[in-house]
């Protein structure tokens, strides 16, 4: 058996903002992008309903979930 290898990209948020995550997030959803949409929405059905009644993980969501649409925006509409 294979071991999986997958590259997580670095979230440049801290550089960015100065903002420090809190939460695996940005791994979490980048490690899904590798098997596709129905583990991007499993990730984040799982993150909503854990994590709902938090409003700093919650705002740390949104701020991914922004990052990653446009990853893929940029992904899917090459200049």
């Amino acid at each position: 058996m294979q071991a999986l290898q997958i590259t997580i990209p670095r979230w440049n948020i801290t550089e960015f903002s100065g903002y420090e995550p809190i939460t695996t997030f940005w791994q979490d959803f980048s490690i899904a992008d590798k098997f596709g949409n129905n583990a991007i929405t499993d990730t984040y059905r799982r993150a909503k309903s854990e994590w709902k009644d938090n409003y700093k993980y919650w705002t740390e969501l949104c701020l991914v979930l922004n990052h990653k649409i446009w990853q893929w925006h940029e992904r899917d509409n090459p200049r």
